[in-house]
């Protein structure tokens, strides 16, 4: 996948790949990205590895326990 500016300069390119099925999802476990600099000249790479997916019932965090604080007020 590739994000272009209005002239056609690539800005970032994403590349999945290692895939693996998750409950009959076709899902990449590598995802490697390149950010391009303004100037044309560098770019940034970064790679992601995803490992131990876990779904559904074995998904546990207390992360998943939060609650909106009592003082919160909604922003528009």
């Amino acid at each position: 996948m590739a994000y272009f500016d209005v002239d056609g300069k690539p800005l970032r390119k994403l590349f999945f790949s290692e895939y693996q099925t998750l409950m009959d999802v076709d899902f990449p476990f590598r995802v490697t990205e390149i950010n391009y600099f303004e100037a044309g000249t560098d770019s940034a790479v970064t790679r992601i590895q995803y490992s131990n997916i876990m779904l559904n019932e074995r998904a546990q965090s207390d992360y998943f326990k939060f609650e909106i604080p009592e003082n919160a007020r909604v922003v528009d």
